[in-house]
C-alpha cells in the first residue's frame, strides 16, 4: 500500500507555533506507524507541500526556516520529528500526471476538484493507497474520504472511499499482522495425512513482506522476497499466516500490480 501525506489537509488550522508543532508531531507519529501498512515503501508527498499552511498566514517553508529562532526545545523537537518522518519520500504528482495525464478527481459532497492531490493519487494507485491528514482539517478528518474519479476522459466515473488516517487508532483495523501457523513450520511433516508447504522466513521478514504485499482480495495477500513468491491467508480479523508459492500460482493481476509498483518507486528528494 502506498501512503501519502494529505497536503490539502494543511489549512492554517493552528493559531500558535506551539499548536502547529503539536499537530506536526501528531502527524509524524501517524506516519511512523504506517510502516506496518506500507512496509519498506516510503511515504509520498506533493512537490508543492512547502507552500501549504499549518500555522495561520505562514507556509511550511517559512515555519521550517524560522525554527531556529525559537528557544523552546519542545517545539524544535516536534518539528524535527515531522521532518525526519515525512520528508524522505518521493514526490507523487509528476508520476501521477505522467501516468494519467487526463485523469479527474472530485470530492463527493462539495464537488471540489482534487485532481492534483494525494486523493487522486491514492484513488488511482495500482496497489491501493491511503492518506494521512493533519487534525482539525475540516473535510479531511473522517476515516474515509469519498471521491469520484476517472483515469481517462472517456471513462465512466468511479467512486472510491480513500482511507484517511488522522491518528493511530484509525488505522488499527487495516494493519496486517503476521502470525505463525504450526502446519507450515519446518518441523511439521504431515497433519491429517496432508503435506504442507513450509514457511522458510523469519517472522520479522514475513511481516515486512505481508505489510508491503499486494492484495488479491481482503483474505489473500501476495508478496515477494527476491525471486520467491509468498501467499498470506487471513485466518482471523486482520491476522494472516503464510507460506511459499510458485509464481505460476500467482494471479496475473497481482503480478502486474507488483511489477508496476516495483518499477515506479520514485527517486527520493529531500526538502
Amino acid at each position: 500500500m502506498r501512503i501519502y501525506i494529505n497536503e490539502i489537509s494543511f489549512v492554517g488550522q493552528a493559531k500558535t507555533l506551539e499548536e502547529a508543532s503539536g499537530l506536526l508531531q501528531s502527524l509524524a507519529k501517524v506516519a511512523s506507524e504506517t510502516k506496518k501498512l506500507r512496509g519498506d515503501n516510503t511515504i509520498q508527498r506533493h512537490s508543492h507541500i512547502l507552500g501549504k499552511e499549518i500555522l495561520e498566514n505562514q507556509s511550511l517553508a517559512q515555519l521550517f526556516g524560522d525554527m531556529g529562532k525559537t528557544d523552546n526545545p519542545i517545539i524544535k523537537q516536534r518539528i524535527r520529528s515531522f521532518l525526519l518522518e515525512c520528508v524522505k519520500g518521493p514526490f507523487f504528482d509528476a508520476e501521477l500526471n505522467k501516468n494519467f495525464p487526463n485523469h479527474t478527481c472530485v470530492l463527493i459532497g462539495n464537488q471540489k476538484d482534487v485532481s492534483d492531490s494525494c486523493l487522486a493519487a491514492s484513488a488511482l494507485s495500482p496497489s491501493g493507497g491511503a492518506v494521512i491528514s493533519v487534525k482539525n482539517s475540516g473535510d479531511y478528518t473522517q476515516n474515509n474520504i469519498p471521491v469520484r474519479f476517472r483515469a481517462e476522459i472517456e471513462d465512466d466515473d468511479k467512486r472510491k472511499d480513500v482511507k484517511n488516517y488522522c491518528d493511530i487508532q484509525s488505522m488499527e483495523n487495516d494493519i496486517r499482522v503476521y502470525e505463525k501457523n504450526p502446519k507450515h513450520e519446518p518441523k511439521t511433516r504431515k497433519i491429517k495425512g496432508k503435506d504442507w508447504s513450509h514457511m522458510d522466513l523469519l517472522s520479522e521478514i514475513a511481516q515486512q513482506i505481508l505489510s508491503s504485499g499486494v492484495g488479491y482480495n481482503i483474505d489473500v495477500i501476495y508478496g515477494k522476497d527476491n525471486e520467491q513468491w509468498y501467499i498470506f491467508r487471513r485466518h482471523h480479523k486482520n491476522c494472516y499466516h503464510g507460506y511459499p508459492t510458485a509464481e505460476n500460482t500467482v494471479p496475473k493481476t497481482v503480478i502486474n500490480k507488483w511489477n508496476e509498483v516495483d518499477g515506479n518507486e520514485g527517486q527520493i528528494e529531500l526538502w
